[in-house]
């Protein structure tokens, strides 16, 4: 009698999957097309395609058969992103598959995502069947951190230099950049620095103000005869002060012989102010 082998159905494999054929019959020996002598033949191919195997009975006939292996290849890809700020959301899109399935719960190709924190997203590709696995990492960078610095009280007139530190590049309430600004305010004011975009952002608030003027006052010029003296009186508030010629005296009697200009010089949480008066003999 003639040899029989039947290698089953037709089969579709998953990209990466095994195939043990098995041919069923009478055959007690196998060869197979690709020139293998076995009864089992474990295959994984990497493309679709036909195997045939040719057996032979105890008598010596022979008979053959095939089978065609479609093998499908799950496709997925998942498109980088940019890193984001805290408080920021973005489109994750995956491509290339018939079904998706994110590890969120969804199972459209985009998702928005608003991590806080730098994560991990996964998908799962389905092509028919089979599916492949990818993802894509979102991260989130840190809010940019800037310090201005205490409040500062300066002279009237005076200027004060603000510094930024931290996460630079700075730029300042006034438009310029750079970690330092020079401001010269005519009154209480307060300015700001900032660094980082969006989300990102972080901004700083310093306030300038002034400390009270210092008062130096002498009053008017004043008129005496030769001999005579006169009490110059010295009006400076809280201020300490001192007479040009070394006395401390808030009011004070002299006796000039001759024209005399007479000065004092303020203090006060280091701001200066200073006054004459002449004494006409």
């Amino acid at each position: 009698p003639g040899a029989t082998v039947d290698l089953g159905d037709d089969q579709t494999l998953c990209l990466g999957e095994t195939a043990d054929l098995l041919p069923e019959g009478d055959g007690v020996s196998f060869v197979w097309s690709t020139g293998l002598v076995s009864t089992v033949f474990p295959v994984q191919p990497t493309s679709s395609v036909s195997i045939g195997v040719t057996a032979a009975n105890a008598a010596g006939c022979t008979a053959t058969d095939s089978v065609n292996l479609r093998v499908i290849t799950p496709r997925l890809s998942v498109e980088s992103v940019a890193e984001i700020c805290p408080g920021d959301s973005l489109m994750l899109r995956a491509t290339e598959a018939d079904v998706y399935a994110w590890e969120t719960g969804a199972n459209t190709p985009e998702i928005m995502v608003a991590p806080t924190v730098s994560t991990v997203y996964r998908v799962i590709g389905f092509t028919e069947s089979c599916s492949v696995t990818d993802s894509v990492r979102v991260t989130v960078r840190p809010r940019a951190n800037v310090i201005v610095g205490p409040d500062q009280r300066i002279c009237p007139g005076t200027e004060a230099v603000l510094t930024a530190s931290g996460d630079g590049p700075f730029r300042w309430s006034d438009g310029s950049t750079g970690p330092e600004l020079m401001v010269t305010p005519a009154e209480g004011e307060t300015f700001f620095a900032l660094a980082g975009e969006g989300n990102c952002r972080d901004t700083a608030f310093v306030r300038v103000d002034f400390f009270p003027e210092v008062r130096a006052e002498l009053g008017e010029d004043q008129q005496i005869c030769r001999g005579d003296s006169i009490a110059l009186l010295a009006d400076v508030g809280t201020a300490s002060f001192s007479w040009s010629d070394g006395d401390f005296s808030v009011e004070r009697f002299v006796r000039p012989e001759q024209t005399t200009v007479y000065r004092i010089a303020a203090n006060e949480n280091g701001c200066a102010a200073a006054d004459s008066v002449r004494v006409v003999v």
